[in-house]
């Protein structure tokens, strides 16, 4: 099951990373064209979300600094220039090499793509966002946990502006889907319908041994901003409060 899930994200990312080089090369052309703005923004956001669902953390970092930079360019906090479009070039190429090998991914050192990248956010924009992606030796003091995750604040910042409510959903992989024929992907879909996919984490805690791993039921949790109030949002995923 976890082999075709990560299959299937694999097989979506590489799509993405397919329209997302023809739109920046269309962003180095026509530097404010919202449209395209979009596109790059979602393409790494997709990406970002799904990738900590399988604990890609190298790919979700790359994925994370990209989107970062791009939500700054959407909220015209920063304009579109050619060295950024280089760096998120870059930072493409080395997703797709990542994506290609992800059993190695996090072994991959990004360090470079991602210091061009917050270089960038640090001269022209805000630098809560460059720092919202930390290397592994940096000691930082560290962010408020929501639920298991750390949320970038100034997403949640974004999120608040807009209108939107924070939510965690938590899926039993036997009790909320196996056993409903449902998917844990299927869920990805609905988030990204009706708000804003932040972040995924699979709780695996119980399984202390191959004796458990018959009788566990992980927990797959989504974390995601919507406009959608707490009942609708019960409703609309149809899961146990």
């Amino acid at each position: 099951m976890e082999d075709e899930l990560l299959e299937l994200f694999v097989q979506e990312s590489e799509e993405h990373l397919d329209n997302l080089e023809p739109a920046l090369l269309a962003l180095e052309k026509d530097h404010s064209d919202e449209a395209v703005i979009n596109e790059i923004f979602r393409a790494v956001h997709s990406i970002k979300g799904a990738s900590g669902f399988f604990g890609l953390e190298r790919i979700s970092q790359m994925a994370h600094i990209m989107e970062n930079l791009m939500s700054q360019v959407r909220e015209h906090v920063m304009e579109v220039d050619n060295a950024m479009v280089e760096a998120l070039l870059k930072g493409t190429d080395r997703l797709r090499m990542m994506l290609d090998n992800c059993g190695e991914s996090n072994d991959i050192d990004i360090t470079a793509e991602v210091d061009v990248i917050k270089k960038i956010l640090e001269n022209q924009g805000d630098s809560s966002a460059a720092d919202a992606v930390e290397s592994e030796d940096d000691e930082e003091e560290p962010a408020t946990e929501i639920e298991g995750f750390m949320p970038d604040p100034y997403v949640l910042m974004n999120g608040l502006r807009h209108g939107h409510n924070y939510y965690v959903v938590k899926l039993h992989l036997i009790r909320d889907v196996h056993s409903r024929k449902r998917k844990p992907y299927d869920f990805f879909k609905e988030i990204e319908e009706c708000g804003e996919f932040i972040d995924s984490r699979t709780d695996i805690s119980e399984i202390t041994g191959l004796d458990d791993v018959g009788s566990a039921d992980p927990i797959f949790s989504f974390f995601f901003s919507t406009v959608m109030v707490p009942d609708l949002a019960k409703e609309i995923f149809d899961v146990p409060a």
